[in-house]
């Protein structure tokens, strides 16, 4: 049965490779739970989209796709920078230099006391 407004979800949590996929439930019908259908909430989509300063696509077609792409590509800014950041640098030097330090004034302590 093909549903025009959603479908059947696949459960994969624990799935064995020979073990039949079963479908998520839908817990607040009566029981026996039948297969939950997916649910599409465009207008909740759009608030979303508009809370995080994004844009909303409905896609119905390949047609659909080159428009979004478009979209995109008119938004997005491209810059050449030949700038390089430094993420870290190696400190363990400074305290090695340190460990030399003690460890051979500890040294020079213990051969003065033979």
């Amino acid at each position: 049965m093909e549903h025009l407004h959603g479908g059947k979800m696949k459960v994969y949590e624990y799935a064995l490779p020979n073990e039949e996929l079963k479908y998520l439930q839908d817990k607040t019908a009566k029981w026996p739970y039948p297969d939950a259908i997916s649910k599409m909430d465009e207008n909740n989509l759009k608030k979303i989209a508009r809370d995080i300063g994004g844009e909303y696509f409905h896609m119905t077609d390949d047609s659909s796709t080159s428009k979004v792409i478009n979209s995109i590509s008119n938004m997005v800014t491209y810059t050449d920078t030949n700038e390089s950041v430094e993420v870290y640098s190696d400190t363990y030097y400074y305290f090695a230099i340190v460990l030399f330090v003690v460890l051979t004034v500890v040294l020079l302590d213990i051969k003065n006391r033979l």
